[in-house]
């Protein structure tokens, strides 16, 4: 069960992988655009702020930043600084799509935003 609204305006293609599977974020927010939003608790979400989440391979061969790394910032990272403010500009009225057990899917720019 996800927990989401269909954002119709997704410009870039997204996936998220977990154990191994590989999820199309615009499909899941495409097929949980009939599910009725729950509203919970930001603490109730299951995710660890210092898991990798964020792939640089532009310049730093694949290294991944988790949202602690984005929020303590990094002087001279043109990476650091897009996600940071990806963060910034996202829109907290839009739900984090999560499966069943509220372990996000997408979203984690609108929860580092929060978390900020």
């Amino acid at each position: 069960m996800c927990y989401s609204l269909f954002m119709k305006s997704q410009a870039r293609k997204q996936i998220h992988i977990r154990n191994g599977i590989t999820y199309s974020v615009n499909i899941l927010q495409e097929l949980s655009g009939s599910i009725p939003v729950e509203e919970v608790p930001i603490e109730s979400l299951k995710f660890d702020k210092n898991e990798p989440l964020w792939r640089n391979d532009a310049t730093e061969n694949g290294k991944k930043y988790s949202m602690a790394e984005v929020m303590a910032g990094k002087q001279g990272s043109q990476f650091i600084a897009e996600h940071y403010g990806r963060a910034l500009a996202s829109d907290l009225s839009y739900p984090i799509l999560t499966d069943s057990n509220y372990e996000p899917v997408d979203g984690y720019h609108r929860i580092l935003k929060a978390l900020i």
